[in-house]
């Protein structure tokens, strides 16, 4: 998973010109959406060793994989920008 997220922040920092002609944004609102997907990832990190001593070991692994590849289909089906923006965050 950890692989996964490094492949995803890095396709997200190459998409921007790709993001900005589809949903004609500015570089700011992409920048932006890119950030605020950095800072839930910064916050989930540190939250992630709570977790681990509340909940076994295998929830959180299937867990973290469902909402990873719940995410991953919401984006490959969204149909704007704003479901588009949920898909990162899952």
């Amino acid at each position: 998973m950890s692989f996964s997220g490094v492949l995803v922040e890095t396709a997200m920092n190459v998409a921007f010109p790709t993001l900005m002609k589809q949903f004609g944004l500015a570089t700011n609102t992409v920048q932006w959406m890119n950030s605020i997907y950095l800072l839930f990832i910064s916050v989930i990190v540190p939250l992630s060793a709570i977790l681990k001593s509340s909940f076994k070991t295998k929830h959180l692994f299937v867990t973290a994989n469902l909402l990873f590849f719940a995410g991953l289909l919401l984006d490959a089906l969204a149909p704007n920008f704003a479901i588009l923006l949920l898909g990162r965050t899952i």
